[in-house]
């Protein structure tokens, strides 16, 4: 089994990869529980990868 978060930070950049993130600070209603992992995607590769690892 895979550990996702290590997947991540080989992708990604530490400030890049939020854990147990609340939506409420991503969504126009301010609403929402936390995700597991919220991702900032840069580039098109990065997505692509990301994909991947989910």
């Amino acid at each position: 089994m895979i550990n996702i978060k290590d997947e991540l930070q080989k992708i990604l950049n530490d400030e890049d990869i939020l854990i147990n993130e609340p939506m409420k600070n991503h969504t126009s209603f301010k609403i929402g529980g936390p995700a597991d992992y919220f991702v900032t995607i840069k580039d098109i590769d990065s997505l692509i990868k990301i994909r991947r690892v989910c």
